[in-house]
């Protein structure tokens, strides 16, 4: 079964104990492996033929694991390495046998994922903490903690508490005292204690208990309406909580009482259509984009022109009048004043781009509007009839 090893044995020491694992460096027949124990959810056939063209163009994969017990031979990891040897027509492979359990096999070889190869993804993690789980006798001689499941798996601490706690909550809890009916065989008992990574024993936390839904009304009448005289003399649809005739338990019959008058339902007359907003235009009939609107407010900017009307009126009435605060002032800034006033009047929005509608393009420099000199400089067929307003 296994052909003669090239390299000799050689013992290697974990954990710094007395404990010693035997490793053997040989070649294994491919035919003769073990391989139920898949980690991974699946492989993957683009893996593979990399892996092949890369064997056959004489690359160096590391050996494959495979754990024995003197008559099977679990391949642990290394699967997509097989598989791609078998495609290229390879009857043996390099391989690192060690002596253990189908058990051992399989934590080996999911931990062995996080470490090499293809990354693995949500649905390996799960269906190898489902493979440990479903050995967690032989693995941990027990029902694991969250803890000791993340630990065992290489998980974080919440992924291991999170998935003992709905395995758990799948299983049936024990019978406190014996009863006729007799329980299945292949259902799992759920467990009372829990085994901890340092070996102690905790307690199951009880699972949470879903609320009660409310039963139905007790003043409910077959027809589905509320006969409650405190909802408003009753003939209304039960409101539920609000009424205070919901229980849970079996609705107990009430002696015969006088019939209910029917009320009159009221018809609701229609509610007033809702007018319909109308969009903002500019002067030439083109409706605002609501993204621009705001430039069009012109209460900024009309602010800013009115100061320096005012500083204007202030500065020339100065001039006229020979007052001494003036003296000092320079007639040019006057043209300054002038010149401010119109840079700032020529900036005021004054249509919605004729080019691009209020998108924004090159005509108007990104902002959707034009400026009047902007506007006159659109081509003939982009402006309005009747020229400039």
């Amino acid at each position: 079964m296994i052909h003669k090893p090239p390299s000799p044995r050689r013992c290697v020491r974990e954990g710094g104990g007395d404990h010693e694992r035997q490793e053997t460096m040989t070649k294994i027949k491919i035919a003769d492996l073990d391989l139920s124990l898949q980690t991974r959810a699946g492989t993957d056939a683009e893996t593979i033929n990399n892996y092949a063209e890369a064997m056959a163009d004489g690359a160096h994969f590391p050996d494959v694991t495979v754990f024995t017990d003197g008559e099977r031979y679990w391949l642990a990891d290394g699967f997509h390495r097989v598989m791609a040897a078998k495609q290229n027509g390879k009857a043996t492979i390099p391989a690192d046998v060690r002596k253990g359990t189908a058990d051992d096999a399989v934590v080996f070889g999911g931990t062995a994922n996080n470490k090499q190869g293809k990354r693995p993804t949500r649905a390996d993690v799960q269906h190898f903490m489902q493979m440990v789980w479903e050995r967690r006798e032989a693995i941990f001689g027990g029902t694991p903690t969250g803890g000791n499941m993340a630990e065992k798996c290489g998980v974080s601490r919440p992924t291991g508490e999170r998935f003992v706690a709905e395995r758990l909550a799948e299983m049936p809890k024990a019978p406190t005292r014996p009863t006729a009916r007799k329980t299945q065989p292949s259902m799992p008992v759920r467990p009372t204690k829990l085994i901890g990574a340092n070996g102690r024993e905790y307690p199951v936390r009880p699972a949470p208990v879903a609320p009660k839904k409310p039963g139905r009304c007790i003043h409910t009448d077959a027809d589905g309406y509320c006969t409650n005289e405190n909802m408003q003399g009753g003939g209304f649809k039960c409101m539920g909580p609000e009424c205070g005739g919901r229980e849970t338990a079996p609705k107990t019959p009430e002696p015969p009482s006088a019939p209910v008058r029917p009320t009159v339902k009221k018809i609701q007359s229609p509610a007033p259509a809702r007018p319909v907003r109308k969009m903002p235009v500019d002067r030439y009939g083109t409706e605002i984009p609501v993204e621009i609107a705001e430039a069009f407010d012109g209460s900024t900017l009309s602010d800013i022109l009115s100061c320096i009307s005012k500083a204007r009126v202030a500065l020339r009435k100065g001039f006229d009048d020979h007052d001494p605060a003036f003296a000092a002032v320079r007639q040019d800034a006057l043209v300054n004043l002038n010149n401010a006033y119109n840079f700032v009047n020529a900036a005021e929005p004054h249509c919605v781009c004729r080019m691009c509608q209020g998108n924004g393009c090159k005509a108007c420099h990104e902002r959707g509007w034009q400026t009047e000199e902007e506007y006159k400089r659109n081509p003939k067929e982009f402006q309005a009839k009747g020229g400039v307003k």
